[in-house]
């Protein structure tokens, strides 16, 4: 239950390390934010909020710190989001 990058260890919370482990097991998925709220928190999407995207950008920060938009989980216009690796980057 831990996360590196270039061998460090990644402090994530609870709800970080959840939400990236709900969309990397499910690759190219597309899940709406209420969707991930659901999952993650496990409460009515009605109270989502800017919770799902606070999460996001932190572990976009976290994984990919230089370029937090190139990085694992994608936005998806109208959709929400969804985590796909890179190409360049093995599996």
């Amino acid at each position: 239950r831990t996360v590196h990058r270039n061998g460090e260890l990644i402090s994530m919370t609870h709800r970080e390390f959840a939400t990236l482990v709900y969309l990397a097991n499910h690759p190219s998925w597309v899940f709406s934010a209420g969707q991930i709220y659901e999952e993650v928190w496990g409460g009515d999407s009605e109270n989502c909020g800017t919770a799902v995207a606070s999460v996001i950008g932190q572990i976009r920060r976290k994984l990919t710190p230089d370029m937090p938009k190139a990085g694992y989980i994608r936005t998806v216009l109208g959709s929400g989001y969804k985590f796909e690796v890179p190409q360049g980057i093995a599996e």
